[in-house]
């Protein structure tokens, strides 16, 4: 298992303090930690950091997983409104009418919710491979 944990190493160097207080801030400003910052900074150079907050994507998918339990319960209601207030021939019709409507939207939730969580695998992606650097 030891094989598995990377091997770390400490690099230690000054800055003047109004130096190290820009750094810090341009971390900040990031969301990122200063040593984190500091080896992005050095590792990939001019290039922009790009980052997002975990917490907003959380909440982002919880409330995707509210909208698709909402559809759900629309669709049981529909069904049961359906079947009994519309004569025999015409139910079977009006359900797939509804049904279509009704999977056509769940289809744009499903899409919003993968697009959710592969940017959660990018970030996380991304802090791992940040804090491994």
């Amino acid at each position: 298992m030891d094989c598995l944990k990377p091997k770390y190493a400490d690099i230690h160097f000054r800055v003047p303090v109004d130096v190290k207080a820009y750094i810090q801030t341009l971390a900040e400003k990031s969301n990122l930690t200063l040593t984190d910052y500091a080896i992005w900074s050095m590792m990939n150079g001019d290039k922009p950091i790009y980052t997002i907050d975990k917490n907003v994507l959380m909440d982002i998918q919880l409330e995707l997983a509210r909208q698709g339990n909402n559809l759900n319960q629309i669709a049981h209601a529909l069904n049961y409104i359906i079947s009994r207030t519309l004569p025999a021939p015409e139910q079977e019709l009006a359900i797939e009418t509804v049904l279509g409507e009704i999977n056509s939207e769940h289809e744009n939730f499903s899409k919003a919710a993968r697009a959710v969580m592969d940017l959660q695998q990018k970030v996380y992606k991304t802090t791992l491979l940040s804090v491994k650097t």
